[in-house]
């Protein structure tokens, strides 16, 4: 448990795009980049890609960097029925190492290799879970009506345990990026609320915990 709790305080909380990868033949990928804010604060930079497969799965990414000098970089990767594969975390800075979750049958795998100890692990599938994150393709591959829904089980990096989330695409909104009034598509969920270009990548997500990106 403490192995899981290092990871935890370390990796943080793992948010919508709880996120991502993969060594496949990639489509044009889509990026942008944006500032972490901590409380209105700038704490580092973001690099943040949604980039659809030529066979219809998508790959998912968040490349973090901290003024501390930290960095994680998360992947996910989502097959064409919208089901997780694998999540990838590789961290640098004060602890080093890398998170491996593969989604099985019946449990997820869990690899870890934090400085020189490591661990293999299996936690098992919620009674009843529905794995397919429909969510994460709005805009990147689908148009959803407003007010659609999508509630899935997603696995928490931060406790290392499930969660369930209920992603609302509320409509749309106007803000100012780079002094001209675009339109987003703003999607909430219980952690955050996001307002997507239509690739599907963010102009701004916010967090309920206090940390925000805003696309540069």
């Amino acid at each position: 448990m403490e192995f899981h709790s290092r990871i935890a305080r370390k990796a943080g909380v793992i948010s919508f795009w709880s996120l991502f990868v993969v060594p496949i033949s990639l489509a044009q990928a889509n990026h942008v980049h944006a500032a972490i804010l901590t409380k209105d604060k700038p704490v580092g930079t973001v690099d943040i890609s949604a980039t659809l497969l030529s066979n219809g799965r998508l790959a998912e990414t968040r490349d973090e960097t901290r003024k501390s000098g930290d960095t994680m970089a998360v992947h996910t990767l989502y097959a064409k029925s919208a089901k997780p594969v694998e999540i990838k975390v590789q961290l640098t800075g004060k602890q080093t190492g890398h998170v491996f979750i593969t989604f099985g049958k019946s449990a997820v795998t869990i690899s870890a290799l934090i400085g020189k100890q490591s661990e293999t692990d299996t936690k098992e599938y919620p009674k009843g879970a529905d794995f397919q994150a429909t969510s994460h393709f709005w805009f990147v591959r689908d148009r959803p009506k407003v007010g659609a829904t999508c509630s899935y089980s997603a696995f928490d990096l931060g406790k290392m345990d499930w969660k369930t989330l209920t992603d609302t695409y509320v409509g749309d909104v106007t803000l100012t990026y780079r002094g001209k009034h675009v339109t987003a598509h703003k999607i909430t969920n219980q952690e955050i609320t996001q307002l997507l270009d239509d690739r599907g990548l963010p102009y701004r997500v916010d967090g309920t915990d206090g940390t925000d990106y805003v696309r540069d």
